[in-house]
């Protein structure tokens, strides 16, 4: 599974897409690293409980959020913990 390798290609076309690092690259331990990525995750899109995304992969969701979409709090959890990953911390949905 990506999840287990940072330098996964998966992984770092989420960090690079989305520039994690400089989300990340104030904060001064790993508790504010993934309250870091926690945020911004958080303001990707609108909860909506109904809507289940199509792909369960974070580049996927993202991009359909970007597309207007809003999702479920499940695909919150997948996001932020393919992101806590892709800057190194150990996360799993």
């Amino acid at each position: 599974m990506y999840e287990q390798d940072a330098k996964n290609p998966y992984l770092t076309q989420l960090r690079e897409k989305y520039k994690l690092h400089r989300l990340v690259k104030h904060a001064k331990n790993d508790t504010e690293r993934a309250l870091s990525i926690m945020h911004w995750v958080h303001q990707q899109w609108k909860h909506d409980g109904y809507n289940a995304a199509t792909k369960r992969d974070a580049l996927s969701i993202l991009d359909a959020a970007r597309n207007g979409n809003n999702f479920r709090c499940v695909e919150y959890g997948i996001v932020t913990a393919a992101c806590l990953n892709a800057i190194g911390l150990k996360a799993r949905v």
